[in-house]
């Protein structure tokens, strides 16, 4: 075949390689249902909004400590690596070479060596051979085979920064969160204390009452009732302390006396208004999962282009530079030099499918990252909706809870005054001393739940993306 149509046959062929998809954009809708939706949550918030120092010293411990994020970064390094490799495909391979090799042949073997011949010139049957030669080659990348290993390398490497950072996301709210759940316990506590402290002190009362004979032994009961009650809520609160100290211990890599010490420097819980979550395509922006699955469907395409252009031939070019001398010395003479440089077309003819199967394997993968990019969208869309409502009725919760014990703390104060005062007896107020209780427990929980509920909210809008902890 002649040179001109042969390279508009290897142009056609080139125009059928199949050229990167992305997928189809998942609907997003022009608005959360409940959302406020100017400004983003800032990077560092732990040190730049709440002024928590342990907060601070946790968060820094774990970001050091972590094996999640040093894992995450050898994966980075892996990927960088592979990118390394895929690069360097492209490039020329040139090799060295040096040998001895001694050759004997037989008098016996056939040829003119075994006849014998008056005047003929002597045969030598050993011979040593000495070379020494370089050996290039370079593949044209004709149908983009190399160029599209290496987009997709890229693309991976990419992924893994946006892993790290989802990893790293994941690391920060978890620190958080659980010392919002240690605080909240001991908020708990300390409401379970005070609410015992003044049971004790009705008891007292109480028990003036029924000696002086004032009022029946059963209010001196019922009062003795109520500090048990109060009481025996405590050790609770101190098992979900230490259960959350345990947690943090393994998220930090602190010792928990530290971090018992850092928990109980501080009674408030951590708290911050919640981020506005932007508009739902910041979304497909800023959270680093949704990133990261992007990225491997443009990876998985850029394999299936690599596959498609392995079914056509490799344009490549061979050049070779050699020495070859049978005696030591003669090896860098001119007469030792040898050589040849060409082009090479090679191909598969006959594979009884395997290329075609390799394509077809290549784009089941694609679709498979289409469908987990697709699915992460739609789970991270979810997210930030139960959490944008979690965020709201918390607030309104506490708000309701705030009156309620209001309220409660009243009829208290009056049912105290009233039973000191003989006109009622201690089942009034054993009565409003349950309902303050619970109104004060449930508020603490509530401030504890809408701490939790903000930072589930940060962690589902994305965080402080833009903020680089983990090298790329």
């Amino acid at each position: 075949m002649k040179p001109a149509p042969l390279l508009a046959l290897l142009a056609l062929a080139a125009c059928t390689t199949a050229q990167p998809r992305s997928p189809a954009v998942q609907s997003v809708p022009p608005a959360y249902a409940a959302a406020r939706t100017a400004g983003l949550p800032p990077a560092d918030w732990w040190r730049n909004r709440l002024g928590d120092p342990a907060l601070a010293r946790l968060v820094a411990a774990a970001l050091a400590n972590s094996p999640d994020l040093a894992a995450a970064a050898a994966r980075i390094q892996q990927a960088r690596a592979g990118l390394g490799v895929s690069q360097a495909e492209r490039m020329p391979i040139l090799n060295g070479n040096g040998s001895v090799t001694f050759n004997r042949s037989s008098p016996n073997e056939g040829g003119i060596g075994s006849i014998d011949i008056p005047g003929a010139p002597e045969i030598d049957h050993e011979k040593v051979f000495y070379r020494a030669g370089i050996e290039g080659s370079w593949d044209s990348d004709l149908f983009g085979r190399l160029r599209a290993d290496a987009r997709a390398a890229s693309a991976r490497l990419d992924a893994a920064g946006f892993d790290a950072a989802a990893v790293r996301l994941a690391l920060v709210t978890d620190v958080a969160r659980n010392l919002v759940a240690a605080r909240s316990a001991l908020a708990r506590e300390d409401v379970a204390q005070a609410t015992t402290r003044s049971a004790r002190e009705s008891l007292e009362v109480s028990a003036r009452k029924v000696r002086a004979g004032l009022v029946p032994g059963i209010d001196l009961t019922r009062a003795e009732t109520l500090v048990a009650e109060t009481a025996s809520a405590v050790p609770k609160f101190e098992a979900e302390q230490s259960a959350r100290v345990a947690a943090l211990a393994a998220l930090t890599g602190l010792a928990p006396v530290e971090i018992r010490s850092l928990v109980e420097s501080e009674l408030d819980i951590p708290h911050f208004e919640a981020p506005a979550a932007g508009v739902p395509s910041d979304l497909l922006l800023r959270r680093p999962d949704i990133v990261a699955a992007l990225t491997r469907v443009a990876a998985a395409d850029q394999d299936t282009a690599s596959a498609i252009a392995e079914r056509y031939p490799r344009l490549s070019i061979t050049a070779t530079l050699g020495l070859v001398a049978t005696a030591l010395g003669d090896l860098f003479s001119a007469d030792a030099l040898t050589g040849s440089v060409g082009p090479g077309l090679a191909g598969p003819l006959l594979d009884f499918r395997r290329n075609r199967a390799r394509v077809e394997q290549a784009r089941g993968r694609a679709s498979e990252a289409v469908a987990s990019y697709r699915q992460t969208v739609l789970r991270a869309f979810s997210e930030v909706e139960t959490q944008l409502a979690s965020v709201d009725a918390r607030r309104r919760q506490i708000i309701a809870l705030e009156r309620q014990l209001a309220a409660a703390e009243e009829t208290t104060r009056i049912a105290r005054v009233q039973y000191r005062s003989g006109l009622t007896d201690y089942l009034g107020v054993l009565d409003a001393e349950r309902t303050a209780n619970r109104a004060r427990d449930q508020l603490a929980v509530a401030r504890g739940d809408l701490s939790d509920a903000q930072l589930a909210l940060y962690r589902a809008i994305g965080g402080d993306f833009g903020s680089k902890e983990v090298s790329q």
